[in-house]
């Protein structure tokens, strides 16, 4: 990797000394690094700023997430602009797959207290990834091609559910065995309300309860990215 960055710094300022090149080289990787974090952070509010323009839109359509599934904003016998939330579904899904590798980078280099935990994070990421791959193909299989019996349809929601809730739970684990570790509480919440939220849903199997456990992810997501990003 040194023998990498060092060639890299001599191509790009070959007549410059070495302590300068490293300076230069140094600001010009954490500028871009700052800006795709950047980006990737305007990505959650612009993907939640899309998702509650839907609703509102489709409830003018009749929509109501008292009585109607996520996956009915994708439907066109009921909303006759059904693209645009599998739009919104894809954009969320692309946000999380290039999130998740800040996300493990972040948590291996400075929380990172045992072998278990670098183990957790792991399966938080593979989890992830399952879970963002998921939700990019439930843009893709809404529910207007949702398959024979709905199977794709269903196999990409239990994914993308699935792996969202491993890995908030897999890297709230790892928050908590960090030690001085100011994401505690946001940890805290990982391993406790997305859970129950999800256990709520499987209980009733209601849109309401639906709803809540996307919101329930979205409320750990957003101040977890936050805290990995700043």
């Amino acid at each position: 990797m040194r023998i990498r960055q060092k060639s890299i710094e001599n191509l790009l300022f070959p007549c410059l000394p070495r302590n300068i090149r490293l300076s230069w080289y140094g600001r010009m990787v954490g500028g871009k690094e700052k800006i795709i974090k950047s980006i990737l952070f305007s990505g959650y509010f612009l993907y939640v700023g899309l998702l509650i323009f839907d609703i509102i839109l489709a409830s003018m359509f009749g929509y109501n997430i008292v009585v109607h599934y996520i996956s009915e904003l994708g439907a066109s016998h009921l909303i006759p602009f059904p693209l645009f939330h599998d739009s919104v579904a894809i954009l969320g899904g692309i946000v999380t797959i290039f999130s998740n590798f800040y996300f493990a980078k972040r948590l291996r280099t400075q929380y990172r207290p045992s072998q278990c935990s670098r183990v957790f994070v792991k399966i938080g990421f593979a989890s992830g990834l399952a879970g963002a791959i998921g939700y990019i193909f439930l843009g893709i299989f809404s529910l207007d091609r949702a398959g024979p019996r709905e199977i794709y349809h269903g196999l990409a929601s239990g994914s993308a559910f699935g792996g969202f809730i491993l890995s908030i739970f897999f890297y709230s684990l790892n928050i908590l065995l960090t030690h001085r570790c100011r994401l505690k509480r946001v940890g805290f919440y990982g391993i406790t309300i997305p859970l129950l939220c999800m256990l709520l849903f499987v209980l009733t199997h209601a849109p309401l309860a639906e709803w809540i456990l996307l919101y329930s992810i979205l409320l750990f997501l957003l101040p977890f990215s936050y805290y990995i990003f700043t």
